[in-house]
């Protein structure tokens, strides 16, 4: 299942000094690089219109997320490859926005558990411990999956399952050790 692309115009920053920085910031925009497929620019988006879509984007699902930015006349397709946070007001300070070359890129893909409130572990007094949140894979852009499903209903007390349990299409290439415990019905504390 594919996320609906998000449309973005970004536009050009001609100044490059720390002055112009506060004043993009002051005026509630967000300064930006975008890299990748053509030579780094920097920019900036209007806050406003950012802020919008980023409401839109579900919980874990920005880092494979893709955005068609329209900038200097043309339409790319990108992805956003680093966020900065304020520490105390989360306000978003700075995006960079990747737009691939016509090769595969690493992203992170949400992994959601279905059948929690039917898991035989959690009924019997375990809890639900979700060790990999995000599994990071490479594909193209046209094969970025939006997210990946584990089942847990039939689990119990004790039992895990792996990466190597969770589906994944033929054209995506998992970048971790299938090995790894991905989520666990953990025993509940006393």
């Amino acid at each position: 299942m594919q996320q609906p692309e998000m449309k973005l115009s970004l536009f050009p920053r001609l100044d490059r000094k720390k002055s112009a920085l506060t004043k993009i910031r002051a005026e509630k925009n967000i300064p930006a690089v975008i890299y990748g497929a053509i030579k780094n620019q920097p920019v900036f988006v209007q806050g406003a219109a950012f802020s919008a879509l980023l409401r839109q984007i579900p919980e874990n699902h920005l880092s494979n997320t893709i955005f068609t930015i329209e900038y200097d006349g043309s339409e790319y397709k990108a992805l956003v490859k680093g966020i900065e946070y304020n520490k105390t007001t989360y306000e978003v300070l700075h995006l960079d926005f990747m737009i691939p070359k016509d090769k595969p890129v690493n992203v992170k893909i949400p992994i959601v558990c279905n059948g929690v409130i039917d898991c035989v572990g959690i009924k019997l007094g375990g809890s639900l411990r979700r060790l990999i949140r995000s599994f990071p894979v490479q594909c193209t852009m046209e094969n970025i999956p939006s997210f990946l499903e584990v089942d847990v209903r039939e689990m119990q007390v004790g039992d895990a399952k792996r990466l190597r349990d969770i589906a994944l299409p033929p054209e995506v290439r998992p970048l971790l050790n299938l090995n790894e415990v991905a989520v666990t019905i953990a025993k509940q504390r006393s």
